[in-house]
């Protein structure tokens, strides 16, 4: 059974009960009454969107092989030692990094 996601900007009011010393940072409510489930998020602090994060009008380069050549030059470059070391520097998981290099040797 799926449940349905609504994300309201109004949450109800609760006390904070005296055993929680820290203020919540937002609150949900499951409803289920003889119908499909829906999960309402109340956030407490909304987000404000910032237009200077917007995308851009110049796509982005997908193209796995180049992907693959740039991590291979940080490689060869000795920016980093080994490939463990290229998955801490890149921030992504060491099997990441060997699945991009495979794509070298096809």
């Amino acid at each position: 059974m799926v449940a349905k996601v609504r994300i309201l900007t109004k949450a109800p009011r609760v006390d904070q009960q005296e055993n929680q010393p820290l203020p919540e940072v937002g609150a949900f409510q499951i409803n289920k009454l003889r119908r499909r489930p829906t999960i309402d998020f109340y956030p407490w602090c909304a987000v404000e969107v910032n237009d200077s994060d917007s995308p851009s009008g110049e796509p982005v380069n997908r193209d796995p092989l180049a992907l693959a050549h740039f991590y291979q030059s940080l490689l060869d470059s000795n920016v980093v030692d080994s490939r463990a070391a290229l998955a801490r520097y890149l921030g992504v998981s060491r099997a990441r990094v060997t699945q991009v290099l495979n794509r070298l040797k096809r």
